[in-house]
């Protein structure tokens, strides 16, 4: 098996065999037929044979790789029909056989007005075939080649192929080559056709279920040339809808600029141009449908063709569709998940090749409305585009030998090349500096990005009247730039001049205040001021509750924010409720399988963990596995994470089995997908060295928690959330283990940090106290346990008094006084606690259920200290019947 490709000699991607081509290349080819219409007969002419069965063949009507399409008539019923052939079935092999059989009976058991019925399966005369309904229209391909709709036709005609997209989908069929050709026109109604690569969504059932490309290139979605058509999903047949909706709207698919062998690097690392700078006619709604559509990632396209065909229902019935535009901070977002690697010569021509496309169509609408600017406006296009050009030079492969050039290195060059190019400009320079620092940020290089955002700023500051939207948006991008730093004081100086900047421009309850608004919470709730993140929030959520609806998108986003500060608050009941409302209108609006409702979830079974509602917990973290497996793929980050959640469930509960099966899946997908060094993987890591420690495996936990430690500290820092999360992980490990100095230097090192940084009363700060102080104890230490076990009993019995956690640290104290001789104060704390943790031990999750029986051997250790010997026997017959 050769692992090169026979036709460039480049290196195969996943699993290769014999004459395998890579992803380039087998893109150009599919493409190179695509132009030349397939091998083989021309459509029109006659066929060799003239009948096959009871079919009598009058022409041939097309040919592809899963067969020809003749024009028949059947016997007796005298019915003409379109008849597909297996070509050369004698010799077909078996797997195509069967994938033909299993088109017909796919097909045949849906039943929809939009999409092309079958008729009949058979063999005769050495041939496979079927007959399905004949559609005398043509397809989709040649309406758009000879006339084009316009926007609104075009939204019609493909309303009824996303309500059939939506019902084979309900039926458990994905299409998988959904593309103009086939799309067959009965008059203006469109029907769905050729199913030769559908799959069922039940895995055990596709017999396609394959890391090789299925598909036409140019509607393939990013997951398939990623992972193969293993991966493909039903956001994939919305991506290829959503490139069917951007050529009608149009005139091209989204990459067209692209030669062949560009193509499948440009679908795999850069985002669409928007439909509305292509073509201005465009309806801006129609165009956030159809890039919702094109998202990158499944989870955020719509959740189901249902979903889409209701947008284009609302669309064209003049309502208000439900799908949102992307903020700018979400398409940065998506631009540093794309480039945070880096991308090769080619991707980067041709992703820059589409912006400065964009960039001059953008130029020439601006010079559409403004015709006294015209030529003011070409200019300016013609000195980006011919900027763009000089920059790429460096990155073409015919003209340097490095092929595997950076993203950085032409970032940088473009850097050094704008300074002085366009001094009289400077609204030009700040466009060109405003994609540069997005880059830049993308890479994590947030220094130059805020270099650049700081230059756009002064320059449209300079050029434009004050309050000018274009300057508040560079404005909010500074301030996320800075947060991204940890500079939360300038963020927010920079943040609050842009909310009372847009608030004078747009009034108080537009969405660019709302969602600076939105970025202020963020940067009080990194400076761990969460009052004022609450206060915040409220007000947030109140004017998008009066500007825009308790339903809108907005509306429901800010409830999230405030949800997020109650649970940082540790005010559980609060934020149960409010993310339980925010579920509910998720679920009516979005539908139950959407990405905002299984977020919306997954922030509730986060709030039932954290209130111990661990049953509850797991059967919404179960619910959230199945649904994302089924919607996203089995391999998704948000499945993995559902998954992990899930393990930590099992795990609270003391299911360790249940939690090491789900954690080992988790971490190895993790590992296999994303760098040693990325938080999901270390996550995943600790929560396995956990589950191993409970399950008597302490040389691989040891292994496992101390490695992900290591990391943390040096990628995170010391007061990182996760860092303290693995030294809690690793402290156990070392208890355990009877590494008593290592646990105490973590542990005191652990509650420094907290008590600095959150607060000596924050609940982290106390865990760290307590365990500090159960570790100084175990030392032989009580006289230094003391101390810091009654601060912590004391803080946590102010708010939570009869806490299973607030009794467990009051017999710890206990146990520190019996040692230190003050046998009357240690039993007045123990015996209360124990028979709390007792009353409650059904509720204490499972893996610190163990508490109830270390109170009562204290209680032993304590009568046997005292010289009460019945009283220690009494107990420990107590202990031997207790069911734990």
């Amino acid at each position: 098996m050769s692992d090169s490709c026979p036709t460039c000699g480049g290196r195969l991607e996943g699993t290769g065999s014999e004459g395998a081509l890579c992803l380039r290349c087998a893109g150009v080819r599919v493409l190179e037929q695509e132009v030349s219409g397939g091998a083989g007969l021309p459509a029109g002419r006659s066929p060799e044979g003239r009948r096959i069965g009871h079919y009598e063949l009058l022409e041939e009507l097309g040919r592809g790789g899963m067969g020809r399409v003749f024009l028949a008539r059947q016997d007796g019923l005298e019915r003409i029909v379109a008849l597909k052939v297996l070509p050369d079935s004698a010799a077909a092999s078996p797997e195509a056989e069967l994938r033909f059989q299993r088109e017909a009976r796919t097909v045949a058991r849906l039943r929809h007005p939009h999409i092309v019925a079958i008729y009949d399966l058979g063999r005769a005369d050495g041939c496979l075939y079927f007959s399905m309904e004949y559609i005398p229209g043509g397809d989709l391909a040649r309406r758009l080649r000879e006339q084009p709709p316009g926007p609104r036709a075009a939204a019609a005609l493909l309303h009824p192929i996303a309500e059939a997209l939506a019902y084979a989908h309900r039926e458990g069929v994905l299409h998988r080559d959904l593309k103009p050709s086939n799309i067959l026109l009965d008059g203006d109604q469109p029907r769905l056709a050729d199913f030769g690569l559908a799959a069922e969504l039940d895995p055990g059932a596709d017999l396609t279920r394959t890391a090789v490309l299925l598909g036409t290139p140019h509607y393939l979605a990013p997951e398939a040339l990623r992972d193969g058509s293993r991966s493909l999903s039903v956001a994939s047949d919305l991506y290829a809808f959503g490139v069917v909706l951007f050529e009608l709207l149009t005139g091209r698919t989204p990459y067209i600029g692209a030669s062949p062998s560009e193509l499948l690097a440009l679908i795999a690392h850069s985002d669409p141009p928007a439909p509305r700078l292509l073509a201005p006619a465009v309806p801006r709604d129609l165009e956030t449908i159809c890039l919702k559509c094109l998202e990158r990632e499944p989870a955020q396209r719509y959740a189901g063709a249902g979903a889409l065909a209701e947008d284009l229902r609302r669309f064209l019935a003049g309502e208000s569709i439900l799908a949102r535009r992307p903020r700018p901070w979400q398409v940065a977002a998506r631009f540093a998940r794309r480039h945070r690697a880096g991308v090769t010569a080619g991707a980067v021509v041709a992703a820059i090749l589409i912006l400065a496309t964009a960039v001059s169509t953008a130029l020439a609408v601006r010079a559409t409305r403004a015709e006294r600017r015209a030529a003011t406006a070409a200019k300016a296009s013609a000195e980006m585009s011919q900027f763009l050009r000089n920059v790429l030079e460096q990155a073409a492969p015919d003209q340097q030998p490095d092929r595997d050039l950076k993203l950085r290195t032409v970032l940088d060059n473009a850097a050094r090349r704008i300074n002085g190019q366009f001094a009289d400009q400077p609204l030009v320079e700040a466009d060109l500096r405003d994609t540069l620092a997005e880059t830049y940020g993308s890479l994590g290089l947030f220094p130059e990005a805020e270099t650049h955002l700081r230059r756009a700023l002064a320059l449209r500051q300079r050029a434009l009247p004050p309050d000018d939207p274009a300057t508040i948006a560079v404005m909010s991008s500074l301030a996320s730039m800075l947060a991204e730093q940890d500079k939360f004081t300038e963020a927010e100086t920079v943040d609050r001049a842009a909310i009372a900047a847009a608030e004078r421009t747009l009034g108080p309850g537009d969405q660019v205040v709302l969602n600076s608004m939105n970025d202020l919470v963020f940067v009080y709730k990194g400076e761990g001021r969460l009052r004022e993140a609450e206060a915040v929030a409220v007000q947030a959520r109140d004017r998008a509750l009066r500007a825009l609806g308790p339903d809108d998108f907005q509306t429901r986003a800010a409830m999230n924010d405030l949800a997020s500060i109650y649970f940082s608050e540790e005010r559980y009941p609060e934020s149960e409720k409010l993310n339980a409302a925010v579920l509910a209108a998720d679920t009516r609006i979005d539908g139950p399988d959407s990405p905002t409702t299984l977020t919306s979830l997954s922030n509730l079974a986060s709030v039932y963990w954290a209130e111990d509602k661990l049953q509850e917990s797991e059967a919404v973290n179960l619910r959230l596995v199945d649904t994302r497996r089924r919607v996203l793929g089995p391999v998704h980050p948000d499945t993995l994470r559902s998954m992990h959640n899930l393990a930590t469930t099992y795990f609270e509960e003391g299911k360790f089995a249940e939690a090491e099966r789900w954690e080992k899946q988790d971490f190895a997908e993790r590992r296999r997908t994303l760098p040693p060094d990325h938080r999901d993987v270390l996550s995943a890591e600790l929560a396995l060295a956990a589950d191993e420690l409970e399950l008597g495996r302490a040389a691989e936990a040891t292994a496992l928690g101390t490695q992900a430690l290591a990391t943390l500290r040096r990628i995170a820092g010391p007061s990182h959330f996760m860092t303290r999360n693995a030294i809690t992980v690793v402290a156990r490990i070392f208890v355990r283990t009877g590494r008593l100095p290592e646990a105490e230097t973590l542990e005191r090192d652990s509650w420094r940090e907290c008590a600095r940084d959150l607060g000596p009363t924050a609940r982290q700060t106390l865990v760290a106290e307590s365990v500090l102080g159960d570790v100084l104890f175990r030392e032989g230490r009580p006289a230094e346990a003391e101390p810091l076990l009654r601060h912590a009993w004391t803080a946590r019995a102010a708010s939570s008094p009869g806490g299973w956690q607030t009794l467990a640290v009051q017999s710890q104290l206990g146990g520190a006084l019996a040692a230190l001789g003050r046998a009357r104060e240690a039993e007045a704390l123990e015996l209360p606690a124990y028979a709390g943790l007792a009353q409650q031990a059904a509720a204490i999750p499972g893996r610190s259920r163990g508490v109830v029986r270390e109170a009562g051997e204290r209680l032993i250790a304590l009568y046997t200290a005292t010289h009460r010997p019945a009283d220690a026997d009494a107990w420990r017959r107590r202990l031997t019947a207790l069911a734990l």
